[in-house]
């Protein structure tokens, strides 16, 4: 079975049990787990962290972007909804709250598993909405969900290596040696 025929099947089979839904809950659900995993770097009130935080954010944010938007103007992918709009492929709204889900669970790494995965929520909810919206297909918000969730994983890990070297090359002061 094609990428295409399961994308038309998942269409077929939610469109038949349910209307098209008319709502803009995933336009506001999209930023929820970014402002959660920011409010608990702010909350947690260890400047470092706060910091390291918005970095991570900002950066994940510009790889996200880059992608999504690089990606969507090279495979010109019509949404479902025959709106002819060839900006279907990935999602960017499915992107952004991967991305802020996946900032949360790597801020509250060291909290219970169910803290530190409750971006996760409103992240999917975002995709069933943009697939009940008629908006994206499952492929869509499929590889919209990985580019957001790969954006974080790649962006911590260029600041973690980016902060061993800045302090393999910070000098010592003499009497330290």
């Amino acid at each position: 079975m094609t990428v295409k025929k399961i994308d038309e099947l998942t269409q077929l089979f939610i469109h038949r049990k349910h209307p098209v839904v008319r709502t803009h809950v995933d336009s506001l659900l999209e930023w929820m787990p970014t402002g959660l995993a920011l409010a608990s770097a702010l909350v947690r009130k260890k400047r470092d962290t706060v910091l390291r935080e918005a970095l991570v954010y900002f950066v994940s944010l510009g790889l996200q972007k880059a992608v999504v938007l690089s990606l969507k103007r090279l495979t010109h992918h019509v949404r479902p909804n025959f709106s002819f709009k060839e900006n279907s492929f990935p999602s960017g709204h499915a992107a952004t709250a991967f991305m802020g889900a996946a900032a949360l669970a790597l801020e509250l790494e060291d909290k219970p598993l169910l803290a530190a995965f409750a971006g996760y929520a409103p992240a999917l909810g975002v995709c069933a909405l943009r697939m009940y919206k008629n908006k994206h297909w499952l492929s869509d918000v499929l590889s919209g969900a990985v580019v957001g969730f790969a954006s974080v994983k790649l962006a911590s890990l260029l600041i973690n290596r980016l902060a061993k070297e800045r302090e393999k090359h910070r000098t010592r002061p003499v009497y330290l040696r």
